[in-house]
């Protein structure tokens, strides 16, 4: 009886064992399918996880970590955090640097962190930029067993932001040079105006007592016969006066009224042949010309001429000046050229007077500056808006000591362009 009893309990002790061995079994099938899935996880994810041990030296890291770091596995197991990066840390800013600084001190001190933004510069050079996120692990009795954490590459997200900076600036930096466009246009147009107005008001006021002055003198002359030399050297300074503040008023009319163009088909060598028959040089200032473009252009005839006398004007009192100064003796010359090149027709005038210092030559298309004792700077302001009514503009090129060269272009239309 005793012996049956005892081989049930061996039995039954055999049968418990073994259901316990087929259930240990089971579970270690699962932990290792669990093993094998997160495994799976972890190599198929694009973003990374690590591990460190208590020591903070990394002891498991998932294989993403290599494709994006170009750092194998066994180059960072075992490693700590500050080892990882000391090729890495010259390479970056002092920003970078207090940036890691502070993510050391955070696994030091056992901190949680979340997306913690870093640069990393791989062993081929090429910059990447990394984000990572882990929490401090304890056993069950409360001591520090290391880190658990995730990363992710955050390389392209950076470049676009970049991207996106820059072209932001970019825009800025449009609409800032748009906006102080606009606000110097409207300056510009706000002096035009006030301009306008007082010249409107001057050029009534001045030119009715300069014509009477002009014939004042004219009876002057008539009732003097003969005439006195000394008188007549007077009287003839009276007139330039006259003429001169005359061509000032003028001159503030045609800058503060921008009236359009009136183009008429001209024969530019022909026309241009014409004006400089007719212009007065200085005496002591020789006028050349090398005319060579026999093609039609449409021009509004009185505005462009009215801008190239500007130009003669200023080349020519600009040499009459460097004589009176005394001045290195020279023949003073005055070249007026006309050729077509580059789809456009250029006139060129050039001069050989003493040219023009640099700082006054940034200067020289601000209304109302002059360098001259007499004028009122609006000139070359005034040749410049009638090029560009023409879709043309004004070239100066100047060298102190060897004169200065001007060109007044103008567009051609295609067939014109052709024919140059």
């Amino acid at each position: 009886m005793n012996a049956g009893r005892r081989a049930d309990e061996l039995d039954q002790v055999v049968t418990a064992i073994n259901d316990m061995c087929a259930d240990l079994a089971n579970s270690y099938e699962g932990l290792r399918a669990s093993e094998a899935r997160f495994k799976d996880f972890a190599e198929g994810a694009t973003d990374w996880c690590w591990e460190m041990d208590s020591d903070l030296r990394y002891s498991f890291i998932s294989l993403s970590h290599q494709h994006y770091s170009g750092v194998p596995a066994e180059g960072v197991i075992g490693h700590t955090h500050p080892e990882l990066y000391a090729r890495v840390l010259p390479k970056l800013d002092a920003h970078e640097v207090e940036h890691w600084q502070h993510f050391n001190r955070l696994l030091e001190t056992r901190q949680t962190f979340r997306n913690f933004e870093h640069k990393w510069v791989r062993p081929d050079g090429e910059v990447s930029y990394f984000l990572l996120s882990g929490k401090p692990v304890f056993d069950a009795h409360g001591n520090f067993a290391g880190y658990r954490g995730v990363g992710s590459d955050i390389t392209e997200r950076k470049r676009h932001e970049e991207r996106l900076r820059e072209d932001l600036e970019q825009l800025v930096e449009e609409r800032t040079t748009e906006l102080r466009a606009a606000q110097d246009e409207l300056l510009r147009n706000e002096r035009l105006t006030t301009l306008g107005q007082l010249t409107a008001t001057v050029s009534h006021e001045l030119r009715n007592p300069l014509g009477a002055m002009r014939a004042s003198i004219a009876a002057i002359k008539k009732l003097t016969r003969p005439a006195n030399p000394l008188l007549e050297d007077s009287v003839a300074i009276v007139d330039r006066s006259i003429t001169r503040c005359d061509n000032i008023v003028g001159e503030l009319l045609d800058y503060s009224r921008l009236r359009p163009l009136r183009r008429e088909p001209t024969i530019i060598d022909g026309w241009l042949g014409h004006l400089l028959d007719e212009y007065d040089a200085p005496p002591g200032v020789e006028v050349r010309r090398e005319l060579d473009f026999d093609a039609e252009v449409a021009i509004d005839r009185d505005r462009l001429r009215r801008a190239l006398l500007n130009v003669l004007d200023n080349a020519a009192q600009a040499m009459v000046a460097e004589a009176e100064d005394g001045g290195v003796p020279k023949d003073h010359v005055l070249s007026v050229a006309t050729r077509g090149a580059g789809g456009r027709l250029e006139i060129v005038i050039a001069d050989n007077g003493p040219g023009i210092p640099e700082p006054n030559l940034e200067r020289i298309f601000e209304p109302l500056y002059s360098t001259r004792s007499f004028g009122v700077g609006l000139g070359l302001p005034l040749v410049q808006r009638v090029m560009e009514q023409h879709d043309g503009a004004i070239e100066v090129e100047s060298e102190a000591g060897l004169g200065t060269r001007v060109r007044l272009w103008l567009p051609l239309d295609d067939g014109k362009a052709r024919a140059a």
